[in-house]
């Protein structure tokens, strides 16, 4: 082939897999009844293209908006700002007014003010007729936009919905998406399918449910006070015969829009359901699985964590599969827990890993953190020494050595670590608590340290066991040299 086509071709397909940024997302969703604790959960995989991609963890002052303020996005979007935007953190990338169809600022996750969470997105694809009926538009609402349009505004989870609803009905979307968003009393499930239409139902308290790259929602009533979704959005189906029956009772909006069957996508969700819900047995391979599943036991952070890090191994699909929900491009990985039960202040944790989600650790942040260290604030696409990704991500890499000969050794530590931070955080939570009641501002104070100063431990630790692995790693290729031979060495 020509040498300037080739070139010309990489770029091509390299431009292509950035526009996809995190087409390949993994998330779990369990209602408080389902749940460790009574816990609202809503959790993803934050996958990339690459494999070396900088997250960046900050925290968004809120703010006063003049009159005429408008968000002015690098996608060429622009939208009204509110005269007050909440505080809310985020998981930017490092280069993000840079990369994608619609450049940044793509911040992914967080938690706001008003103890509303969003994950987003869950990458998806619309089919042709679909496409057709309802085209999507060239700059409008995204995946880089729409953690920032609803952390910013959103007071309630079912807000949220409304809000986001409003700008792809008005704006129209550029892309079909799945996101979870949140609050102390309910989860939603939110698709967008089309230029204009989406739908959103909210999660059941005694259910979880699993999250591709495939809408999923379908036999659900669009008369449900728990259904929310687009105006005319049956009778578009109805007109452009997007469906062969359309029964608003059992409303198939993921037939309707997505693309069913592909395994790249149903492989990681039968993978999901058959680690939750072990007694039900599914057939693998089946063109779509139960939108939401009963749990055979209460399902916890540590449960989410082993679920996000699963591969098929000693499955019917070990060796067939060719994607598996934990894979070394995963750039950062995330399980919010909003807690009714606790104060305001401490109700919604961000249990954060960064880097590879194998060979990283989830780390307790609460979300009313008013800042984050200055080593999770940077880093590139290059290592960086004060980089907290690259201290994370680094270790993935070096584990890789000599067949991954070292991981389980660290895996046994994370996994103990992890138990221990779940172990020990009611009684964190008991002592905030305590000072919250007494006075506001020690216990927030407290809440910066405790989270921050958590953070900076376990980036030491990161770094000892990087030194160490390094160390081990070159004693592994170390010669062992005859007394004569040394002579030798010795004289030169």
């Amino acid at each position: 082939m020509n040498r300037t086509k080739s070139v010309v071709t990489y770029l091509c397909l390299f431009s292509f897999l950035l526009s996809q940024q995190v087409l390949a997302c993994t998330g779990v969703l369990v209602g408080k009844g389902a749940s460790v604790g009574g816990s609202l959960i809503i959790s993803r995989n934050e996958d990339f293209s690459v494999n070396n991609w900088a997250k960046h963890m900050v925290v968004r002052p809120a703010a006063e908006n003049k009159k005429g303020d408008k968000w002015e996005f690098d996608s060429g979007l622009t939208v009204p700002k509110p005269a007050k935007t909440l505080q809310y953190t985020a998981m930017p990338d490092w280069d993000a007014a840079n990369v994608g169809s619609g450049a940044g600022p793509y911040e992914e996750v967080g938690i706001n003010s008003a103890n509303v969470a969003v994950t987003a997105t869950f990458s998806a694809d619309g089919n042709e007729k679909s496409k057709k009926a309802d085209p999507f538009v060239k700059v409008g609402i995204e995946e880089s936009v729409i953690p920032t349009l609803l952390l910013s505004q959103a007071t309630s989870a079912r807000q949220a919905v409304e809000l986001l609803g409003g700008y792809v009905e008005t704006i129209g979307a550029t892309e079909a998406d799945g996101l979870a968003i949140s609050d102390p009393k309910e989860i939603w499930l939110m698709e967008i399918g089309s230029g204009h239409h989406w739908i959103a139902v909210k999660i059941p308290d005694d259910k979880y449910m699993v999250a591709a790259n495939a809408l999923r929602v379908h036999d659900v009533d669009l008369d449900d006070p728990e259904v929310l979704h687009s105006k005319g959005i049956l009778e578009h189906v109805k007109k452009n015969k997007l469906l062969k029956d359309v029964d608003s009772k059992r409303f198939d909006f993921a037939g309707a829009f997505g693309v069913l069957g592909v395994p790249y996508d149903t492989d990681r969700i039968w993978l999901a359901q058959h680690i939750l819900s072990p007694s039900v047995k599914q057939k693998t391979r089946a063109e779509r699985y139960p939108l939401f599943m009963t749990p055979d036991k209460k399902i916890g952070v540590l449960e989410i964590a082993s679920v996000l890090r699963a591969d098929y191994q000693g499955t019917p699909l070990e060796g067939k599969a060719k994607r598996k929900i934990g894979v070394d491009r995963n750039v950062e990985s995330h399980i919010i827990e909003m807690r009714p039960n606790k104060p305001a202040e401490i109700q919604g944790v961000i249990w954060q890993s960064i880097g590879n989600v194998d060979d990283s650790i989830f780390i307790p942040w609460y979300g009313s953190i008013t800042k984050t260290p200055k080593a999770y604030r940077e880093g590139t696409d290059q290592f960086d020494e004060g980089s907290a990704y690259w201290a994370y991500r680094s270790i993935g890499a070096l584990l890789n050595y000599r067949d991954g000969a070292y991981r389980p050794t660290v895996r046994k530590m994370r996994d103990k670590a992890e138990e221990r931070l779940v172990d020990s955080l009611s009684y964190v939570d008991n002592a905030i608590a305590q000072m919250l009641a007494k006075d506001k501002d020690l216990g927030l104070w407290f809440v910066n340290m405790h989270s921050n100063g958590f953070a900076l431990q376990a980036l030491e630790r990161a770094h000892e066991i990087r030194s160490n692995l390094i160390k081990e790693i070159t004693k592994s290729t170390e010669k062992k040299y005859s007394k004569e031979e040394w002579e030798k060495i010795s004289e030169l």
